[in-house]
């Protein structure tokens, strides 16, 4: 689905099923905390969200979010292949905006400040481009989350294969606007369950670990002036969910540290100090 010459009507049905499905499922609402943080640590409060396909999760994410660091927090959709469907449904959401124009997440255009995230997005770039994603936003001093609906198991390999084309039938219905030609070739010739499908399996296979992700952040120039945290675990909903935060650390000036009054290191002949590593 990310070649150019994929039928655009077939790409944003799929985007539209995961769009679904995330509001159905909400795999990501258990790490509010770790995303709170990390617009805390950003020079503005808004989500730049990069590969966004059909919105991702942020109608249900972002509402929370401002009710934890208020209404001024915003999310800014782009991708690389615009939806225009999607980008007229978030017009209606407070905070939520789409870029019309094409923004490619290996070059995101420094204007767009803010806490750089990627939903479902990073397998879909090679391990070098994957680094130059969190390099770009090292370099530009934004914090970056990456969140993926995907782990690479067996057990997950073997459930994208059964179990998505299901989950299509049963998702479909739930996408506004309805769509004829989409029913049509989710029913009467089911291509969409199995294209979705196949990009699954491919996905599942391409998925980085948190292992994998903590060594391309390590080997960031700059790396070592942010906070690095990754883990796979599973939702409620028992999807599997893997994560990577990075964010800066917060800076200490001596005015942070409290002065310590001068100590007389005396000791008697006979005292004995004893050594203890921590």
């Amino acid at each position: 689905m990310d070649l150019p010459w994929w039928p655009r009507s077939l790409r944003d049905a799929a985007t539209d099923y995961l769009q679904a499905l995330l509001g159905k499922t909400r795999p990501f609402e258990s790490l509010l905390p770790l995303l709170e943080e990390a617009l805390r640590r950003a020079p503005n409060p808004r989500v730049v969200d990069l590969c966004s396909g059909g919105a991702g999760p942020w109608e249900t994410l972002l509402p929370e979010l401002q009710a934890r660091l208020g209404s001024s927090v915003e999310v800014l959709l782009t991708d690389l292949f615009p939806n225009a469907q999607a980008a007229e449904r978030c017009a209606a959401q407070p905070g939520v905006s789409y870029e019309p124009q094409p923004v490619n997440a290996l070059a995101v255009p420094t204007e767009l400040g803010g806490v750089r995230a990627i939903v479902n997005g990073l397998h879909h770039f090679r391990p070098q481009q994957a680094q130059e994603i969190l390099a770009s936003a090292v370099a530009a001093g934004q914090p970056i989350v990456v969140l993926e609906l995907l782990q690479r198991t067996k057990a997950d390999l073997l459930a994208s294969a059964l179990m998505v084309p299901l989950s299509v039938l049963t998702t479909m219905p739930r996408v506004r606007p309805v769509s004829a030609r989409t029913l049509a070739l989710t029913y009467l010739l089911p291509v969409l369950p199995l294209a979705l499908a196949f990009d699954t399996v491919v996905s599942t296979l391409r998925c980085y670990t948190p292992e994998e992700l903590l060594d391309m952040a390590a080997a960031v120039s700059g790396a070592e002036g942010y906070e690095w945290q990754a883990e796979s675990l599973r939702c409620e909903a028992g999807l599997p969910v893997t994560y990577l935060v990075g964010y800066p650390r917060v800076k200490t000036t001596s005015e942070d540290t409290p002065e310590l009054a001068p100590v007389d290191w005396e000791f008697e002949e006979s005292e004995e100090l004893e050594l203890v590593s921590v």
